[in-house]
């Protein structure tokens, strides 16, 4: 026989499709990016005023990739109930130091102009800028 529902491979028409481009097409984030998908798709739903002032309670959070997400990118404070401790990743960990280094140097800022007795036009600039370079 040559057809039937055996499941050993795709209908004549399913491949027709592959091939063509025909049907519905179905966008798939790569399952790294999930998180920040999801996060988007939070953002988009309830917004980020909303979920700011409320915060996000993130049950079965696994690893907190979400929950970084929500904190670290988005401002929204995030609770993660997990009996599994908190992993981060590489690219979590790189951004966690970038983030220190930036408090650690305003740090400084603010501590040079309250030895020079106040903060100078100069110094409001350098703090600005290195606000929106973060």
């Amino acid at each position: 026989g040559g057809g039937g529902g055996g499941g050993g491979g795709e209908s004549g028409r399913r491949a027709q499709k592959k091939l063509t481009g025909e049907g519905p097409a179905r966008v798939r984030p790569k399952n790294g990016a999930r998180h920040q998908v999801f996060v988007g798709w939070l953002v988009r739903t309830f917004g980020q005023e909303r979920l700011q002032a409320g915060g996000v309670l993130d049950v079965a959070g696994g690893a907190g990739c979400t929950a970084f997400e929500l904190t670290f990118s988005r401002s929204i404070p995030t609770t993660v109930v997990d009996p599994r401790p908190i992993k981060a990743n590489a690219r979590q960990r790189r951004a966690l130091r970038c983030r220190r280094r930036y408090h650690e140097s305003l740090e400084q800022l603010h501590t040079a102009a309250t030895e020079d007795g106040g903060a100078s036009e100069a110094l409001e600039a350098e703090a600005a800028a290195a606000e929106a370079a973060a």
